[in-house]
């Protein structure tokens, strides 16, 4: 998505990391964005013209609840910019993951809306952050001013999941 971000003429996530940070290596915030990715999408390689399995249990062991949260956010900052809106769930997960954690850069009358809408969230433990985020998601479907915004996709956020029967998987 960071790729299709920039194509559309907007700025990637870890674009915008990289300029409010200029001291961090970008070579190594790319490396360390992608150690888990490939982890995931890539459980095999060529090596010795034989298809063998990665070893990356290590690599997976460490990736927990944090980095999962941190994942999310890029990705779907990145789909918002390549695509102009976001389904309603992914426009408050940013909300959440911002409250959780506002970087000091924010300009602060975001980080006080973000806190508004989630107080305190920071001094939760992360199952009760998980369960506000959640209950936010229902309220957030009931606010027209969100829905009714062109940024708001309207489509479920899973299309035709899970597929029926009848449909070719090719």
């Amino acid at each position: 998505m960071e790729f299709y971000a920039a194509k559309a003429g907007g700025q990637s996530f870890m674009s915008a990391i990289l300029e409010a940070n200029p001291d961090f290596d970008e070579k190594l915030a790319h490396r360390s964005q992608r150690l888990y990715w490939n982890a995931f999408k890539h459980p095999t390689r060529y090596e010795k013209n034989a298809l063998t399995e990665r070893d990356d249990e290590s690599t997976l062991a460490e990736f927990g609840e944090e980095r999962n949260i941190e994942s999310l956010m890029m990705g779907w900052t990145d789909y918002g910019t390549a695509v102009g809106k976001m389904p309603v769930e992914a426009q408050v997960f940013q909300v959440w993951a911002f409250a959780r954690k506002p970087p000091a850069s924010a300009v602060a009358r975001r980080r006080d809306q973000c806190c508004r809408l989630f107080p305190d969230l920071d001094k939760a433990p992360l199952v009760e952050q998980k369960r506000r985020l959640i209950a936010k998601f229902t309220w957030a479907r009931d606010q027209f001013e969100v829905m009714g915004s062109p940024k708001t996709e309207l489509r479920p956020l899973l299309l035709h999941w899970p597929p029926s029967p009848e449909t070719n998987h090719r």
